[in-house]
Parts: C-alpha cells; sequence; structure tokens
C-alpha cells in the first residue's frame, strides 16, 4: 500500500474519466 497502490488508483481513476468524458462527447 505504497505510491504504487496510489499511482495504479490515479491511473485508473484518470482512464475512467477520459472514458466517461468521451462517452459524454459521442452522446
Amino acid at each position: 500500500m505504497g505510491w504504487r497502490y496510489k499511482a495504479g488508483l490515479f491511473l485508473i481513476a484518470t482512464v475512467v474519466f477520459i472514458w466517461v468524458t468521451s462517452a459524454e462527447v459521442t452522446q
């Protein structure tokens, strides 16, 4: 539960954010 865990969480959050924004744009 160190910086790797936070980095992975941040990476997932970034991917989800991009996916949501792109989905909103296509709508």
